[in-house]
């Protein structure tokens, strides 16, 4: 068990200094690979029906894929923090408020983190309605602004996650 918190913070880590920096320290292999460890019961196997739709109606964009595999990294990450998004109960959580407010932050901040964010919620609500929802035309089109303005990637997650005691 020790072995595998070290390969996954040391992953942890590479992915933050990636993000901060754009200096790849130390890339995931395929398939989400942590070093050897293989997520084989994780996100990737587990991956909703309708996040694939998501992917397939998205995938036709420029550069789509990047954003597809950021977007799989932090839904990867967030079932290590909050359990597998198949076993969470979504009833109490306000997607289309959260997309929102992404939305507003990422146009203030020109943020591309918030449009991976904005990607993510999109994809958890089609997976709550089994349908895609209006406003991934909405998403779209801020994609493709921070796209041709060349919005930078830049980590928010220790400012959310991290609380001092």
């Amino acid at each position: 068990m020790r072995n595998h918190l070290k390969i996954f913070y040391d992953a942890l880590w590479a992915e933050h200094i990636r993000l901060s920096t754009g200096k790849l320290v130390k890339p995931f292999k395929d398939r989400h690979e942590f070093g050897k460890m293989q997520l084989s019961d994780g996100f990737i196997n587990e991956k909703p029906e309708w996040f694939h739709r998501v992917d397939d109606a998205f995938a036709t964009e420029n550069t789509a894929n990047y954003i597809i595999t950021l977007a799989d990294q932090r839904m990867m990450m967030g079932d290590y923090r909050y359990g597998r998004i198949t076993r969470q109960n979504l009833d109490n959580y306000d997607v289309i408020s959260e997309f929102w407010r992404r939305r507003k932050i990422a146009v203030d901040t020109e943020n591309l983190e918030y449009i991976v964010d904005m990607y993510n919620m999109v994809r958890i609500q089609s997976h709550k309605d089994k349908k895609i929802p209006k406003y991934f035309e909405m998403f779209k089109k801020d994609y493709r602004r921070a796209v041709r303005e060349n919005w930078q990637l830049i980590s928010i997650d220790d400012g959310i996650h991290a609380v001092e005691k």
